[in-house]
């Protein structure tokens, strides 16, 4: 299943569990709700910036895709150079079995890609995005 279409599921049942509106969520988030409807249905991908607004709108920072769990926030420590944009920070931890995490920068995207056939059963990787 893509990452966008389990990411999207993930925020539909969050925002309904808080009881929000497409249009609240928008609101609270800063971003228009017709693109959070279309990161729900899966069909859009999310750009980093706009899938920390909502996840701090809807106060949960906690995802799954693949089975990989992992954490969004935002950093507290801010590069001097770059003090006036916001920064994420990203940490694997535990080992994954034939498997390589890809982290590709450009502007105004950051993308995250794991490689490989997963954990095995002794080992459960979590990816957490600060």
């Amino acid at each position: 299943m893509m990452a966008a279409f389990q990411l999207g599921e993930q925020i539909r049942a969050i925002r309904s569990q808080r009881g929000f509106s497409l249009r609240k969520l928008g609101e609270l988030a800063g971003i228009p709700w017709t693109t959070i409807e279309g990161y729900e249905e899966g069909g859009r991908k999310i750009p980093a910036d706009n899938f920390l607004r909502i996840a701090d709108a809807l106060d949960h920072h906690t995802f799954e895709v693949d089975g990989y769990k992992f954490t969004v926030g935002r950093s507290d420590k801010v590069l001097t150079i770059l003090a006036a944009s916001e920064q994420l920070k990203l940490e694997f931890f535990k080992e994954y079995d034939y498997s390589k995490a890809s982290v590709r920068i450009g502007p105004g995207k950051i993308t995250v890609s794991f490689d490989g056939i997963g954990p095995s059963a002794q080992s459960e990787p979590e990816a957490v995005a600060t």
